[in-house]
């Protein structure tokens, strides 16, 4: 019964791989299916890993002493007091904040926060950059799909395939990322380096455009 934790953080860690491995080559980390793609690797592994995560924390060893706790004679508040005054050593004690406590500053904080959000989305940099993840992707796919022979991608495991931006449609939050880390085959065998874009509607998390061409950015 000890073992089964340690089996299931090694299953943990091949989901892992299997996950990042397979935006790669789904075919290998999916060997069960014949088709398989990127959009089954994001159905598959993060469902799995959440469960394997959960599991493995159930079944953690306790490791906290069994017998009784020691005598402290530092009280819970002091104790709070001394972290606060640790991570903030310009910070009242908590016994004198109530005197200078400004009441309508925690309610104030959720409208700051949603402003900070709909200011991300008229920043190209910063809607950009909060949707590359699922944009590199949902586009990856559609890029390949527009070589007529083989491809062959440059970027390395931990490259950008996506490295320009500009706006597609702003209206409606469209992002146009642009690439160059990509070569495609002609019908003789050889291969030239292409340029892309590839439009992204996050809202509905699918590409609207791809485009390739011979060159390098």
């Amino acid at each position: 019964m000890e073992a089964i934790p340690y089996i299931s953080l090694l299953l943990l860690l091949a989901a892992l791989i299997g996950f990042f491995g397979g935006l790669i080559k789904p075919g290998r980390f999916m060997p069960w299916k014949a088709t398989a793609n990127r959009r089954d690797v994001l159905k598959f592994y993060p469902l799995t890993i959440f469960i394997l995560f959960i599991v493995t924390g159930l079944l953690a060893p306790d490791t906290e002493p069994q017998g009784p706790e020691p005598a402290n004679n530092t009280s819970a508040s002091d104790r709070i007091d001394q972290v606060a005054t640790q991570q903030n050593p310009q910070t009242e004690p908590a016994g004198e904040l109530s005197d200078h406590a400004n009441p309508s500053t925690d309610v104030n904080e959720p409208e700051v926060d949603a402003a900070d959000d709909v200011d991300c989305s008229l920043d190209l940099a910063c809607w950009a950059g909060e949707h590359k993840v699922a944009a590199e992707v949902y586009c990856q796919d559609a890029i390949e799909r527009l070589a007529r022979y083989d491809y062959e991608w440059t970027d390395g495991f931990l490259g950008s395939k996506l490295s320009r931006i500009a706006w597609a449609d702003q209206d409606a939050g469209v992002i146009r990322y642009f690439g160059d880390q990509v070569r495609f085959s002609n019908g003789f065998g050889a291969s030239q380096n292409m340029i892309y874009s590839c439009d992204f509607d996050p809202a509905s998390e699918t590409v609207v455009n791809a485009q390739a061409q011979e060159g390098r950015l």
